[in-house]
């Protein structure tokens, strides 16, 4: 476990050619880079365990991702419809957060993403 802390460096969006990004288990804070959408060549993004807040941004859910986690964080609000539409996406683990809503039914639909039914609400509990 590393003990970064501060919000995730603006600069790490200027990484383009960058094809997988693990800053998990850190003290990182505040909303990712909404420019993270312009990580072309991103596969694998793993923030999880952190302490970052806001929305899951919707430039971040437009990559080719094959895996996105973010479990264990505070964030908020619904999952990004394009994250729905997703072609590649494998993995994607989201729990621990503040998240609301329902899953699309559409999640994974094609993709090789297997979601089973019972995970289909995401609501979170106060405090969770």
């Amino acid at each position: 476990m590393n003990q970064l802390t501060g919000s995730v460096p603006s600069w790490i969006t200027e990484l383009r050619s960058i094809e997988q990004i693990e800053i998990f288990n850190n003290s990182f804070s505040g909303e990712l880079p909404e420019a993270m959408g312009n990580m072309t060549m991103l596969k694998s993004f793993d923030a999880s365990t952190n302490k970052l807040t806001g929305k899951i941004p919707e430039g971040l859910a437009r990559l080719n991702l094959e895996s996105l986690n973010l479990f264990e964080n505070m964030l908020e609000g619904p999952l990004p419809e394009s994250i729905t539409r997703s072609k590649t996406l494998t993995e994607l683990k989201l729990f621990n957060n503040k998240l609301t809503g329902e899953i699309p039914s559409q999640l994974g639909a094609n993709s090789p993403l297997h979601f089973p039914a019972r995970y289909r609400r995401i609501y979170a509990e106060e405090g969770s």
